[in-house]
């Protein structure tokens, strides 16, 4: 199981597979577009799968499944200031709700998510 920032790094930078890419675009957030600064990338391999989520170009989180464990990693290598802006955390809050199903995150009530909640399941197994 990839376990920590460092070893999800290395494996996107040893990836050589395809890579799904597309905007992050909002469903639940109040804003009409995200004006092209929210990615969204998506890598495959036989056991693993990774969607990441890019703001402003800079890796924020990346949601990992690996032999049916699921766990989410924030990028704690950027400053908790830059990393929790009111955008990037409003990219982050999307990104996670858009994969609710997937997270099984049983805190987020109606699609509401806060700053504590995403700091309380960083790096844990969620299922």
């Amino acid at each position: 199981m990839i376990s920590n920032l460092k070893d999800l790094k290395k494996v996107i930078m040893e990836y050589n597979g395809d890579v799904e890419s597309r905007l992050l675009y909002p469903v639940y957030d109040t804003a009409k577009s995200f004006y092209n600064k929210a990615e969204f990338k998506r890598l495959y391999t036989n056991d693993l799968s990774i969607n990441l989520l890019y703001s402003y170009n800079t890796l924020v989180c990346g949601i990992i499944t690996e032999h049916d464990k699921i766990k989410y990693i924030l990028n704690t290598d950027i400053a908790s200031d830059l990393l929790f802006s009111n955008t990037t955390l409003r990219h982050l809050k999307e990104f996670l709700i858009q994969n609710i199903e997937v997270l099984r995150l049983s805190h987020l009530i109606d699609g509401k998510i806060t700053k504590s909640d995403i700091i309380k399941s960083d790096n844990k197994i969620l299922n």
